[in-house]
C-alpha cells in the first residue's frame, strides 16, 4: 500500500478507490465512529451487498479496534434481528434499511 498509493485497491462496476483514497476515507470515518461511541471490543453488525463500501466499513471497524458481524441482507427480518440482539449491538452499519 505505501509503495503503490495510487494503485487501485478495490473496484466494482462503476467505482474504484486507490489505496490512498481508501485509507483516507477509512481514517475519517473511523474518527467519526469513535466520536459517536464505537470502541474497541464492540461487535458491529454490517449489512451490505459486497461492495467498495463494505470493504471500507470492515477496515473502519477494525481500525477502531472493534469486530464486525456480517449479516446477510437476503435473510428474513427475524433472522437478521437475532445476531444483532446476541451481540447487543448499539449500531448497525449498512447500505440497506431493515
Amino acid at each position: 500500500m505505501r509503495e503503490f498509493p495510487d494503485q487501485v485497491a478495490v473496484e466494482e462496476e462503476n467505482r474504484s478507490m486507490t489505496f490512498s483514497e481508501l485509507m483516507q476515507n477509512t481514517y475519517a470515518i473511523c474518527d467519526h465512529l469513535i466520536e459517536v461511541g464505537i470502541s474497541a471490543g464492540q461487535i458491529i453488525p454490517i449489512l451490505f451487498d459486497t461492495s467498495v463500501d463494505m470493504v471500507m466499513t470492515v477496515l473502519v471497524i477494525m481500525e477502531a479496534g472493534a469486530a464486525y458481524c456480517p449479516i446477510d441482507s437476503e435473510d428474513p427480518y427475524l433472522r437478521i434481528r437475532q445476531p444483532v440482539r446476541d451481540v447487543k449491538a448499539k449500531v448497525i452499519i449498512g447500505d440497506q434499511v431493515i
